[in-house]
């Protein structure tokens, strides 16, 4: 008996809620009011109470609103990079055997540091070239100051011998000095000629006339004339000869140091310095120590790769080392097609730089240069600024966000966008009484990166909620619940 009432139970059940569900499956009338009821709002704005000690385990903090220098932005997908005037891939310059390796990958050098030595053929012949250019420079300038001390010996020579100096006081006057050929060629000439005008008086004086004939003191008087003359001539030749001699020596001099240039200048190509940097032959005592090249780095920064091997033979190219110093990093921006009419940024501008693996870290970078050549394969050009990474918080490689501005500065009333909530679909700020906190609905405007405009009814020096707004609404919805 029981299954039976439990079976006529079952089937009334089935055909009432068939009928319920014919029922609400009826077409409406015509103008019936179809409008669902929306459920009371439990979250009603109502203000909440905090003690201090509340409000400081909560993280709650204040903040004014003020008027601000603001500007809208595009956030531009781009990506962190070397400095690409402080990223350096070292090449071997000549072919050679690395005798040891001095530094590893992550380690800080300095400029100049020695990274690797290497034994180079070339690097010895060069460096030899080097010093018998050196030894030939010492050698011409010894040459001119010579010649340089013959000219002016030669002058002085010239100067006593104008003044009719006997030639014994010539001599001792010009014993500290080098008269050199020229000088004792004048010499010479002018003892020859005070030979001969001694005959020439001896025969016209008043012991002579008497004795001699007329033909020999004619002779003789002729002879005094020629040695005169030979002596001028002497005198501007041996003049001309000592300056002509200065100024070929000055002249060797010259290429000697030319081609001493030239050399140091290969020896610091081979060797990686500047070819003022006197480091070209520095340390070395022996022919087989002529070979050996300290790599050295160009500039202080990191290892960020090493190629070489102890032991390992470089060929002439070989990347050894790459040096970078990533204290300034760039932060290239693919700015494509339909951005560009948008942006409103030059040259030294600031944009802002974000990136995931840092989380809300930000970076001000300044705008070195824009592309002009569209990337056919990205169908985009480079937007390249350089950030500060002392802190080494950045990796070249990393993704970023780059906020760059589309339009000019401008003045608004702007709050911390963490200041904004939305309550019962309205933006709501808290407004601090005493110890209570009041939501207070605002219209608010266009956003800035992190902030946003505030229309009203704030204004500006008015305190809010900045930091804990979400704690706030969170109660608030809490309280409404209860």
């Amino acid at each position: 008996m029981k299954p039976l009432l439990l079976y006529v139970g079952l089937v009334f059940a089935s055909v009432v809620v068939t009928a319920a569900a014919m029922t609400a499956l009826r077409p409406a009338p015509v103008g019936a009011d179809l409008s669902v009821e929306s459920p009371p709002d439990t979250a009603a704005a109502t203000p909440l109470h905090l003690h201090p000690a509340e409000r400081e385990a909560a993280g709650i903090e204040l903040t004014k609103i003020e008027a601000q220098l603001v500007q809208t932005t595009r956030t531009l997908p781009g990506r962190i990079v070397y400095d690409a005037t402080k990223h350096v891939s070292i090449v071997a310059a000549e072919g050679g055997v690395v005798e040891s390796v001095l530094v590893q990958p992550g380690d800080r050098v300095a400029a100049g540091q020695t990274l690797a030595v290497m034994r180079c053929p070339a690097v010895g012949m060069a460096r030899s070239e080097l010093m018998s250019r050196k030894a030939a420079l010492a050698l011409a300038t010894n040459e001119y100051e010579w010649r340089l001390a013959v000219s002016d010996g030669v002058q002085t020579l010239l100067h006593l011998i104008e003044q009719g100096q006997p030639i014994e006081e010539i001599e001792r006057r010009v014993e500290q000095q080098r008269i050199g050929t020229p000088g004792a060629a004048l010499l010479t000439a002018y003892s020859e000629q005070l030979l001969a005008q001694r005959l020439s008086q001896s025969a016209t004086g008043p012991g002579g006339s008497g004795v001699l004939s007329g033909r020999v003191v004619d002779e003789r008087r002729s002879s005094a004339q020629q040695a005169a003359a030979r002596m001028k001539a002497a005198g501007e030749q041996a003049l001309f000869e000592a300056s002509q001699s200065c100024v070929a020596a000055g002249s060797d001099v010259e290429a000697a140091r030319r081609r001493v240039e030239v050399a140091r200048q290969e020896v610091a190509t081979l060797i990686g310095l500047p070819s003022g940097a006197g480091g070209e032959s520095s340390s070395l005592s022996t022919d087989e120590d002529l070979s050996m090249l300290a790599i050295r780095s160009p500039l202080a920064g990191t290892i960020e790769r090493r190629e070489i091997s102890a032991s390992e033979r470089a060929a002439k190219g070989t990347e050894l080392f790459v040096v970078a110093d990533t204290s300034h990093l760039w932060v290239e921006a693919d700015i494509r097609g339909g951005d560009w009419a948008l942006l409103c940024v030059s040259e030294a501008d600031s944009v802002r730089v974000t990136t995931p693996a840092t989380g809300d870290a930000n970076w001000t970078a300044r705008v070195n240069f824009i592309g002009r050549q569209i990337d056919p394969l990205s169908g985009s050009a480079p937007l390249v600024a350089e950030l500060d990474n002392r802190d080494g918080l950045l990796r070249p490689g990393l993704f970023a966000r780059i906020d760059v501005p589309t339009s000019p500065l401008t003045t608004a009333l702007v709050a911390p966008d963490s200041a904004v909530i939305d309550l019962n679909g309205q933006p709501t700020v808290f407004v601090p009484v005493g110890e209570v906190f009041e939501p207070l609905p605002v219209e608010i405007g266009r956003r800035f990166g992190d902030l946003v405009e505030i229309l009203s009814p704030l204004q500006a020096g008015q305190e809010i909620v900045g930091t804990g707004a979400f704690f706030l609404k969170s109660e608030q919805l809490l309280a409404g619940e209860e």
